[in-house]
């Protein structure tokens, strides 16, 4: 039998009970919780390096009453995979299961460890999240920061067995291919840093999935995948990127294949340029997170009673992107 823990915390304010959840299985979490690291904002060079990443993964320890930090999966190399959830509720009572009718997000960054921008942006993301909960009221987020800690650790696109990741999906397109940079196994899905997402994906079973990589200048902008294609264009609207189609090449055992044609998770892969700094691709994308976060298009909404979908204010935005 499938055991469970809920980790809670509470902190109120004048209207909302904000509540830090996360329900994790024994086969897919680790039993250890950890405090939710602090990601320190940090201006980087263009040439940004996987050390650079390690050095701005938090280094102080802070416990948040409105977010829980958990580990989901080890990589190969015995590094944790931390999942970082945010709930902001109206009540306690209904922040004690997650509820079908309250939108879930998924946003992932570091899948490839030679684009140690998607994770630096993705701890950025978090310690936003963290400072402001109004951002995601009614809904549930969770941000993966790191999903191949190994290779960011060695700057390297593969994880330490020679696997990219993002072709050892167990997609119906999964193949044997030869072992270069876009090797996607011996078999599908035969990385724990993949069973790790997997897991998690079948589990949290989320609306949307946003997941952050980076690619050569010109050839950036907002790839999309199953039933995104408005979800990429409002993206494109607020972070000024063109939007992709196609990125011009096979991706088999792909995250876009397995989950957003296989399932129809609306999915989109934001490709940062690959030679701007951090900041840099913070300032550009503030707004297209909140946006992707928010899902203020009525008509990508689920009708009412299925979904939970509210207007941010200008207020909120203008903080946001600051």
């Amino acid at each position: 039998m499938t055991k469970w823990f809920t980790f809670l915390s509470t902190q109120y304010s004048a209207k909302f009970i904000s509540v830090g959840i996360i329900l994790v299985s024994l086969v897919g979490c680790s039993q250890s919780i950890h405090p939710v690291p602090i990601a320190e904002e940090r201006v980087e060079s263009p040439g940004i390096t996987a050390h650079d990443v390690r050095q701005t993964a938090p280094s102080k320890m802070e416990f948040l009453p409105i977010s829980r930090c958990c580990v989901i999966g080890r990589s190969v190399q015995g590094r944790d995979i931390y999942l970082y959830l945010f709930v902001h509720t109206e009540s306690f009572e209904d922040s004690m299961n997650l509820k079908p009718n309250v939108e879930k997000v998924l946003i992932l960054g570091g899948t490839h460890g030679n684009e140690p921008t998607g994770a630096t942006t993705a701890h950025r993301l978090v310690a936003e999240l963290q400072k402001n909960p109004h951002l995601y009221v009614n809904r549930y987020v969770a941000v993966v920061p790191e999903v191949n800690p190994d290779g960011l650790a060695a700057n390297s696109r593969v994880n330490a067995n020679g696997v990219d990741l993002n072709r050892n999906l167990p997609a119906a397109n999964w193949r044997l291919t030869k072992r270069d940079n876009a090797f996607g196994g011996l078999s599908p899905n035969s990385e724990p840093e993949t069973q790790a997402l997997t897991k998690l994906i079948e589990r949290f079973k989320p609306d949307r999935i946003l997941t952050l990589h980076s690619i050569a200048e010109g050839r950036h902008g907002n790839n999309y995948d199953g039933p995104a294609e408005q979800l990429a264009r409002r993206l494109c609207e607020k972070n000024g990127y063109p939007l992709l189609k196609t990125m011009g090449y096979p991706t088999p055992g792909s995250l876009g294949t397995w989950a957003g044609i296989e399932r129809q998770i609306p999915i989109v892969t934001l490709e940062f340029a690959r030679c701007r700094s951090t900041e840099r691709c913070w300032t550009e994308n503030a707004q297209a997170l909140i946006e992707f976060i928010q899902n203020t298009d009525v008509e990508t909404c689920r009708s009412e009673g299925e979904k939970t979908c509210s207007q941010p204010s200008e207020d909120t935005r203008n903080k946001f992107g600051r």
